[in-house]
């Protein structure tokens, strides 16, 4: 009975038919051209300059003056689209500040309406509790004067 992977693998107790160490680095010279190794062919140098195109990623040969025009341009055009991009992030950064500072402005407002608010209660919770207190001390003396009058009514 097979023990281990379904498909090929080493069985359990099998021998091992080949060590990995032992692998070739190369096929077998009488092997066929799908068993050769697809190597690209060595480039020592192209016979003109060349330069890296950006879209296809490619090298691409070019006359030296050729070369030069289009990277500076290619450059010059990057700069310029950096910096629209600096430009409108600049513009974009400056509004959200504004627009902080705003809120800070209007939050500072609101802290001052609160604590005036809260003054206003805290005062008119004074006056109320102090007119409390004179109109129970009122009473305390009120207490004896009608004791008194009802004593002469009768």
């Amino acid at each position: 009975m097979k023990v281990g992977p379904l498909w090929g693998g080493r069985r359990e107790g099998a021998p091992m038919i080949c060590d990995k160490s032992k692998r070739r680095a190369s096929p077998l010279p009488e092997a066929g051209p799908s068993k050769w190794a697809w190597e690209e062919p060595a480039v020592a140098g192209p016979p003109g300059p060349t330069m890296y195109s950006p879209t296809s990623g490619a090298l691409v040969e070019q006359s030296a003056g050729e070369s030069w025009s289009i990277t500076e341009a290619f450059l010059r055009r990057r700069a310029e689209e950096l910096e629209r991009l600096l430009a409108t992030c600049g513009e974009e950064v400056r509004r959200v500040e504004e627009e902080r500072d705003r809120f800070w402005r209007e939050l500072d407002e609101a802290r001052k309406e609160r604590d005036l608010a809260h003054r206003d209660k805290d005062i008119a919770m004074g006056t109320a509790t102090e007119q409390l207190l004179q109109l129970q001390e009122l009473q305390v003396r009120m207490r004896p004067l009608e004791a008194r009058a009802e004593a002469a009514e009768q």
